[in-house]
């Protein structure tokens, strides 16, 4: 492997030329020479084997060497020093070890008991991984529930609903929340993905709304994560200012889906509005049927407090971002090609900020003036994060948003640009052009974008 080092060096005058220059109003000074750029080799590095393909990590510090013979090699960019990894003798689930369940009819409640006992002791206890968990649960659902959609659906959502309980995890962000404490927690990254995970039913079926929902906010907790870490990059060097492109360049795919997401969720938001002013008045049974036939988590991602909370502060970072690529678009390609990206987008990111401060002002205005207690509250949360769908005490705010607020937002929406945009990518959708990307992509769920990978029999077209 051949590596070059590009550098940018500022020639430096000597001191006399300076002292001389002052004396001249329209003097040469250092400040005003061009930088040169040298290109340098480097030591090469040498394998044995064949390299058949290279990936990128990290926000590009680590790449990922893939051989022939079906290893693979983690090294840092910078030196292309081998990095650790986890030992190939770790055992990754029960089954790994041997375990499979008895014949007989199990009862559901008793298993999903046992699991949640499980993930509180292997997690808050040891602070370990829930991949056994997971993989066992999935197990007993293929092998026991697999005829019993409705058994199925509910040991899912009795599981989930005593996983919040015993753990303790707050599921309700409606009040005043900093946000950066809710992304230092990561026992919500562990409840979601594995929300995630047991809403999986192969690679041939659509996702639940119980996983769309929680790979949304995944996804956009994940977003918010690398966003505020890479924009803390203040330095004003030469070398920092090229990492620091070099990273917004990383951003594109995160900020990309985000956009195509919020499409998404607007251009599902006035489809339902259309079917249901086309079978009738809007009414709350009308609209749950249209949700479950859709399969869409729209209404969802906007009332849990968790993703409205991730989306506010978000778009906050994509107003910094905005600025600051507005101001360097003439100096850099990158930072043009950042501008065009939000400039593509159908529905403008304020009338998207506008939707969710209206939503967020229904909501609290409900909770207040019907004095939720905070036990009640908590549950409507966990019961919209669990199952996907708006309760009905929240019919009111649901009411207000396809009536008054969409209606508001809806003349500086480009509909006809809406309706070709691209959320095939996302996955949420379930439509055949979802459907047949899924087939022959795979979402690289770092960079949120195309992994370059086709889908295989068995994984649930995500790398990363």
């Amino acid at each position: 492997m051949v590596r070059w080092e590009l550098s940018s060096i500022k020639p430096m005058l000597h001191p006399s030329f300076s002292q001389l220059a002052s004396k001249k109003p329209n003097g040469t000074h250092s400040s005003d020479l061009q930088s040169d750029v040298t290109f340098r080799r480097l030591q090469d590095v040498r394998e044995s084997k064949v390299i058949v393909a290279v990936r990128e990590l990290h926000l590009a510090t680590t790449l990922v060497f893939c051989f022939s013979d079906g290893s693979v090699e983690f090294r840092s960019r910078s030196t292309l020093d081998l990095l650790p990894h986890d030992e190939a003798d770790r055992v990754s689930s029960m089954a790994q070890v041997g375990l499979e369940f008895l014949p007989g009819d199990p009862y559901p409640e008793a298993v999903a008991a046992a699991c949640v006992m499980q993930f509180n002791m292997a997690y808050v206890g040891y602070g370990n991984h829930h991949d056994d968990l997971s993989a066992t649960m999935q197990s007993f659902q293929k092998q026991y529930l697999k005829d019993r959609p409705d058994e199925a659906n509910g040991f899912v959502e009795a599981f989930l609903s005593d996983m919040y309980r015993i753990t303790q995890l707050n599921v309700d962000y409606s009040g005043d929340i900093k946000t950066e404490l809710y992304l230092k927690n990561a026992l919500h990254q562990k409840a979601l993905s594995l929300q995630l995970s047991l809403g999986y039913q192969g690679e041939q079926q659509h996702r639940t709304l119980s996983y769309k929902v929680s790979f949304a906010i995944l996804q956009l907790r994940w977003a918010a994560l690398t966003l505020v870490m890479g924009l803390k990059s203040n330095s004003s060097s030469p070398e920092a200012e090229f990492n620091r492109t070099e990273m917004v360049r990383s951003f594109f795919g995160i900020i990309s889906w985000t956009l195509s997401l919020m499409n998404y969720i607007m251009d599902e938001l006035l489809t339902l509005v259309t079917e249901i002013e086309e079978n009738g008045p809007l009414s709350y049974d009308l609209l749950e049927a249209k949700i479950q036939a859709h399969n869409t988590p729209v209404l969802a991602l906007l009332f849990v407090s968790q993703s409205r909370l991730l989306f506010k502060y978000t778009f906050r970072l994509f107003r910094s971002i905005n600025v600051e690529a507005m101001q360097n678009r003439s100096q850099n390609p990158t930072w043009r090609e950042l501008v065009a990206i939000f400039t593509a987008s159908p529905v403008p990111t304020r009338l998207f900020e506008k939707v969710i401060t209206d939503v967020e002002t229904s909501v609290r205005s409900i909770y207040e003036s019907h004095q939720f207690p905070d036990t009640e509250r908590k549950e409507v949360e966990k019961k919209m994060l669990i199952s996907g769908s708006v309760p009905p005490q929240l019919w009111p705010a649901v009411e207000s948003l396809l009536t008054k607020t969409l209606k508001s937002v809806s003349e500086g929406i480009n509909r006809a640009g809406l309706f070709f945009h691209d959320i095939s990518w996302i996955g949420l959708s379930d439509d055949k052009a979802s459907d047949r990307w899924r087939k022959e992509h795979r979402l690289d769920i770092v960079l949120l974008c195309d992994g370059g990978f086709g889908a295989r029999e068995g994984d649930d077209g995500l790398v990363g």
